[in-house]
């Protein structure tokens, strides 16, 4: 994109007292300051941003972040479902890998060319993803389980696994069991659309040809897919939009951008916001029971050798990680699995490289936005490294880091909420915290997923009138939430 494109900081605003203005809060574009190197991640900088991830993933800065549970409590389903919606806008892929070219300003060819109508699960449909079809269904375990090929050995007249393999187009849906779990859901709910295609007569189902069926079974589910981004993640984790000034400037910010650089520049940055609500342990099932996360990341789930798991355990292991789902969609039920943001983090990813470096990096290579030009209040920056460095026992560390070096754009949008009301005397923030995203990331989440979601429904319909099932789908009423499409596919 044209360096004009981005929003420029207002130079009329001052950094607070005792904060000395830093290349992110430059009146400047940022993009010409990484030109000159200014913003070059050098090894010292890597370390401290390895650094800062180590310190928000402390168990005391936790502990300080969960002291005061806040109004509007997330269900965290929504964890995932975000997550699920991150893989159907982008591709993780080396850039080596899809011919990309280096500059971070041309085409980010990991998007996806059409978000949000589930391409991470459908792949190439049936005839280019054989193994994960039967027919025009998907392959999915009793009860919705997840199914999963094992490779077997046989030894002294036994059989033992020796790797396993979930069947699912897009590797990442296997990262947890959960995320597993969560797209055989959406599968079943396909397979349902293929036998009892919504809105449709028996008679009406029976004159249908194989790819009419196909074609119907996808539309419904993808519909059903964004009937629940809207109920389920975007209602439960954004604010609703008001009319004020930083709200408008980062709509604005979005508006003056491609719609298809949107996930990658900005969404994304968001998005990952959302590793704030992993909980360290969840209630799975109805009941007493409770398991560790680190429990659901059972190499069994991501295709590691295995230690002589016999196939009964495996069933086991499907079973046991077939959660119940209200548990993580109703924060009513008994037990429910609830959240909320904040700036910090109970784990790191698999391949543990910080968040935070992950997020700078992602800015220098793409052209991304700052905090501050996303319109983060520099005193609530200010407020998160000073109130870090008080709970962490660093002296003035991070407040001193913070004066020189751009804030990674995710733990600038969780500051911008947690700290929105200040600190008070007793080092809690001085109101109740909202639990979801801050105004600045809920105008980000629901500007750019509203735009790409209209973008994939519009997809949709082009596909049914093609097909000539536009006028058939008109009747069609489908779940609007994850636990009306669970219910919907009961005994698949």
């Amino acid at each position: 994109m044209p360096h004009e494109t981005y929003l420029r900081p207002n130079a009329a605003r001052r950094a607070p007292q005792g904060v000395t203005e830093n290349p992110e809060f430059s009146a400047e574009n940022p993009l010409a300051a990484l030109n000159r190197g200014r913003l070059e991640l050098t090894p010292d900088r890597a370390q401290d941003l390895n650094d800062l991830a180590e310190a928000v993933h402390s168990p005391a800065w936790q502990r300080f972040c969960r002291a005061r549970q806040g109004h509007h409590p997330i269900p965290s389903g929504a964890t995932y479902l975000a997550q699920l919606i991150a893989h159907d806008t982008s591709m993780t892929l080396p850039r080596a890998h899809v011919f990309e070219p280096v500059d971070g300003r041309a085409v980010n060819t990991n998007l996806i060319r059409t978000p949000l109508i589930l391409a991470t699960l459908y792949g190439r449909g049936p005839m280019g993803e054989q193994e994960l079809y039967s027919g025009l269904r998907f392959r999915v375990g009793p009860g919705g389980a997840p199914s999963i090929f094992v490779q077997a050995q046989e030894t002294g007249g036994h059989s033992w696994p020796t790797t396993s393999m979930p069947l699912v187009y897009d590797r990442r849906n296997a990262d947890s069991p959960m995320l597993l779990c969560m797209s055989y859901a959406f599968k079943a709910f396909h397979n349902r659309m293929v036998d009892a295609p919504a809105g449709l007569s028996a008679d009406q189902a029976r004159a249908l040809s194989e790819d009419e069926r196909f074609v119907y079974a996808r539309a419904m589910t993808v519909r059903t897919w964004h009937n629940i981004i809207r109920s389920d993640v975007i209602d439960k984790v954004c604010r609703g939009l008001t009319e004020s000034t930083a709200e408008n400037r980062a709509r604005a910010v979005i508006a003056n951008r491609d719609p298809n650089s949107v996930p990658a520049n900005l969404s994304h940055a968001a998005f990952r916001c959302f590793h704030s609500l992993v909980l360290g342990n969840y209630r799975f099932k109805t009941g007493p029971l409770r398991q560790t996360i680190k429990n659901t990341l059972k190499p069994v789930g991501t295709g590691h050798a295995l230690d002589r798991i016999s196939p009964d355990a495996m069933i086991e292991w499907q079973d046991d990680w077939l959660p119940d789902w209200p548990l993580f969609f109703d924060p009513d039920a008994e037990g429910a699995n609830v959240t909320g943001f904040s700036p910090s983090f109970v784990f790191r990813n698999q391949e543990r490289v910080s968040i935070a470096q992950r997020d700078f990096v992602a800015g220098l290579e793409n052209g991304a936005s700052t905090a501050r030009e996303l319109l983060v209040p520099r005193d609530r920056i200010a407020l998160l490294y000073a109130t870090l460095d008080r709970v962490l026992g660093t002296g003035d560390r991070w407040q001193t880091w913070g004066r020189s070096n751009p804030t990674p754009v995710m733990l600038g949008l969780l500051a911008d909420g947690f700290f929105e009301h200040g600190i008070g005397a007793d080092g809690l923030p001085a109101a109740q915290m909202d639990s979801r995203l801050g105004p600045i990331a809920s105008a980000l989440v629901r500007s750019s997923v509203d735009r790409l979601l209209d973008s994939a429904a519009a997809m949709v319909t082009r596909t049914l009138t093609d097909c000539g099932l536009h006028d058939l789908a008109a009747g069609a009423v489908l779940p609007n939430t994850f636990n009306e499409m669970i219910a919907s596919t009961k005994g698949e």
